[in-house]
């Protein structure tokens, strides 16, 4: 009778300190943040070695990343990491790299592309990113996603459309989600799905300059 409840319990913890380092990555962010005039990280979007100026450093690596398998140290070139110099924030305590996929092996961690519209950046000149207070303190800034198995590029650059990518399963029912404001919640994969598959804006669909988020 007791294994079960001490796997739940371990599953718990597990659950808790993942959150702790999605906010102590939020936390870096803000700082970040702060010090930049109120513009976001830039999210890695689409990049590679014509990368340069602020588009060169985006939240996650320095472009271009070195390989399509990147070092698991390869956070320390990215514009966040001098905020918090911790590797350890960046990764779930249940990740296993025997069955990461591209920059899973830097962060479990995804950033939502609509920091730079989705690659259509509105105000021309402005920099990379957009300035925080574009968006509401509710949006969805990072997801604990599921790179393991992921269509799509070779290997992916730390952003991702909503639609791209859902919640990880490593915690079966749901999983983290960062905010705006710096705030972490737990949501289960109906609620992400739902924001995932909005027609309108969304917590999820957030690009400021666009009419449905999208």
């Amino acid at each position: 009778m007791l294994l079960p409840a001490l796997q739940g319990a371990r599953k718990q913890a597990q659950r808790v300190k993942c959150e702790s380092n999605l906010r102590n990555l939020l936390t870096a962010v803000m700082m970040y943040v702060g010090e930049n005039k109120t513009y976001l990280p830039y999210p890695n979007w689409d990049a590679n070695a014509t990368d340069t100026g602020s588009y060169k450093y985006g939240w996650l690596f320095a472009s271009p990343c070195t390989s399509n398998t990147p070092k698991p140290t390869e956070m320390q070139s990215g514009s966040v990491y001098p905020y918090v110099k911790n590797q350890d924030i960046y990764h779930c305590p249940l990740y296993d790299p025997a069955f990461s996929f591209g920059t899973e092996s830097i962060t479990n961690f995804l950033m939502n592309g609509a920091v730079c519209g989705y690659g259509a950046i509105g105000n021309p000149g402005n920099g990379p990113s957009y300035k925080i207070g574009r968006f509401s303190p509710n949006d969805i800034l990072y997801w604990e996603a599921e790179e393991y198995g992921h269509t799509g590029a070779v290997w992916n650059d730390g952003s991702s459309y909503p639609s791209e990518e859902g919640l990880t399963v490593r915690h079966q029912k749901g999983a983290g989600i960062g905010c705006m404001d710096g705030h972490v919640e737990w949501m289960l994969f109906e609620e992400f799905t739902k924001e995932q598959n909005a027609v309108g804006r969304s917590r999820l669909w957030c690009s400021p300059y666009s009419g449905d988020g999208h």
